[in-house]
């Protein structure tokens, strides 16, 4: 498990690199929401025909039964946002509808 340093250190890096900007949460003063730039729009677009066909072929050989019933990851999305709270949900999913790139 990633510890609160180690993501702060991420997201420093990723701001200065210009994939991700910070703002303040608007009623929290300890969080801060994190948000995509186009520049890693750009990266993921990239990135996910990738994933899918790799995604793909994981799963080959597996059952759609025993993969929907296969035990889940270690660290899931939801467990980082509820560990990591000053990720935002836009961070978390990128392409949800309302996650606009921010420049």
């Amino acid at each position: 498990m990633l510890e609160n340093p180690t993501v702060t250190a991420l997201i420093d890096r990723l701001e200065k690199s210009g994939y991700v900007k910070r703002s303040d949460h608007p009623n929290d003063r300890r969080v801060y929401l994190i948000h995509i730039t186009a520049k890693s729009r750009q990266v993921a677009n990239k990135a996910l025909p990738i994933v899918k066909k790799l995604n793909e072929q994981i799963k080959e050989g597996y059952s759609k039964e025993e993969i929907e019933t296969a035990p889940p990851p270690p660290v899931t999305k939801t467990s980082a946002l509820t560990t990591y709270p000053t990720i935002s949900a836009s961070f978390a999913n990128p392409y949800a509808p309302n996650a606009e790139p921010v420049d």
